[in-house]
This record gives structure tokens, sequence and C-alpha cells, in this order.
């Protein structure tokens, strides 16, 4: 399965989430006092879930085709060489 930011973001909500339960890898997490965000890849498609951390049923699932916006969730991760 191969999705295009535009088609993915076509999707409603439902379908957004079947898409991420069925065939998601989960990347990355982090949060602030406000927001958890979580990052999936779908055969190379990346797409950011925004929780709201006080208002559980508040959440938006972005694709994302600017690679900047993946930073955040990198910019943690040590790598060691041994």
């Amino acid at each position: 399965m191969s999705l295009t930011v535009a088609q993915f973001s076509a999707l409603s909500t439902v379908q957004q989430l079947e898409l991420i339960v069925k065939y998601a890898v989960i990347l990355g997490e982090r949060r602030d006092n406000i927001f958890e965000y979580i990052l999936y890849n779908i055969d190379g498609l990346y797409i950011e879930e925004i929780r709201g951390i006080h208002y559980a049923d508040w959440y938006q699932y972005t694709a994302i085709d600017d690679m900047n916006l993946v930073l955040p969730y990198t910019e943690e991760i040590q790598v060691v060489f041994v």
C-alpha cells in the first residue's frame, strides 16, 4: 500500500485510524504540557498523531511531507558506534 499525503488527507478520520491500526509502525513519541505526539510510518508515508493530554477525546492525524517536521522525533536519538 502506497499513499500520498493528499490521499491520506482525503480520508475520513475513521479511515485514517483504520489504516494506522492495520499498517502503521510507531517511530517515535514525544509530549509537552498540552499534547502527546506520535509519529507513524506507513510504507514511507509519515503520519503524526496529536492527542490532547487533558482532553482525551481530542486528536488529529496529519500526513507529513516535510522532513523538517520529523526532526523533533529524532533529536533525542543517540547513535552509538561500537
